[in-house]
């Protein structure tokens, strides 16, 4: 069975030129994973901050409203883990918020 077809229709949400993309993600969730494994939180923000300004810049999607969700769901994201960091009583001692 030949598989190039099935991974044409994978990455043909994608530009032509962009079509590496689809590889960004997976490296990245895999990145993500780890910093969750190890709760590093503000190396999870850091690095969603990254991607959603990658997702931001490129724009790798054809359609200008895939481009548009994509970027507000990282965003989302990222502010998501923001309240996570201010939470966690560990980093909230560190940035002088006192946990109640």
């Amino acid at each position: 069975p030949r598989i190039k077809p099935f991974l044409d229709e994978f990455q043909s949400c994608y530009q032509d030129k962009y079509r590496w993309y689809a590889g960004v993600y997976v490296c990245s969730w895999m990145i993500l994973l780890i910093a969750i494994t190890l709760s590093d939180y503000i190396l999870l923000l850091s690095i969603l901050v990254i991607i959603a300004t990658a997702q931001y810049l490129v724009q790798p999607y054809r359609t200008k409203w895939l481009n548009i969700v994509d970027t507000l769901l990282l965003t989302d994201l990222t502010f998501l883990t923001g309240l996570l960091l201010v939470q966690n009583k560990e980093y909230a001692i560190n940035f002088g918020v006192e946990k109640k």
